[in-house]
């Protein structure tokens, strides 16, 4: 199975850039948009219908590593917030997800209102609940077109099954805090911190101010 390999080191700096600390958050995910940027797809892009970025999910004690999914499984422009409205990508930043069902299988829902950037000419943003899901896809990590993302966060099923009740048990081992979804009130939620591969070869770490102290005057 395929496994992204970003040091621990690495990942500690992304969380410190944006204020996260344990302490406050003991379970936290990183997803990296286009981690595979050079070895999936189209050199030096990231891809849409592809499981070429990266989920990492740390906790005080331990870090796992995933391959998984964040953009959309195709593209379609549109306009306004209706019917006719474009293709979703959850945009860059810190997204608190909570524990919940999926098309009635276990995963994660949206704990807040989600930012999302939708298709369109220009492309424009979107803010609310709009049933961004973290669940399981289909087929294979090198599957082309089987994401099963309409603006959710995917990953293969082989690896959701190890990654869905591994966050499920450290949420409840380290006591997590608790906030209300979509459909549910009271239950784990977790920071979800996403930012992109290119972004991140630059140097450009911090994805939210949200968490971030105001530097003293």
């Amino acid at each position: 199975m395929k496994t992204p390999q970003l040091p621990l080191p690495d990942l500690m700096a992304i969380l410190q850039a944006n204020g996260i600390t344990f302490e406050a958050w003991p379970v936290v995910a990183v997803a990296i948009r286009g981690y595979y940027l050079d070895t999936m797809g189209v050199p030096g892009q990231n891809d849409r219908r592809r499981y070429d970025d990266a989920h990492f999910v740390l906790w005080p004690d331990g870090l796992a590593r995933f391959v998984g999914n964040t953009d959309p499984n195709g593209y379609r422009a549109g306009q306004g917030t209706g019917a006719s409205k474009g293709m979703a990508s959850l945009v860059p930043g810190i997204h608190l997800f909570g524990t919940g069902l999926h098309k009635g299988r276990k995963g994660f829902r949206q704990a807040e209102p989600f930012t999302v950037l939708r298709d369109g000419n220009p492309p424009y943003r979107h803010t609310g609940w709009h049933a961004i899901n973290w669940h399981d896809g289909a087929g294979t990590e090198d599957s082309v077109g089987a994401t099963s993302s309409l603006g959710c966060q995917t990953n293969p099923p082989a690896v959701f099954t190890i990654l869905r009740p591994l966050i499920y048990r450290l949420l409840d081992q380290y006591d997590a805090p608790r906030g209300n979804t979509d459909w549910d009130k009271g239950v784990r939620v977790l920071p979800y911190l996403l930012i992109e591969e290119t972004e991140r070869r630059k140097g450009n770490l911090v994805v939210s101010q949200r968490f971030l102290t105001p530097p003293a005057q």
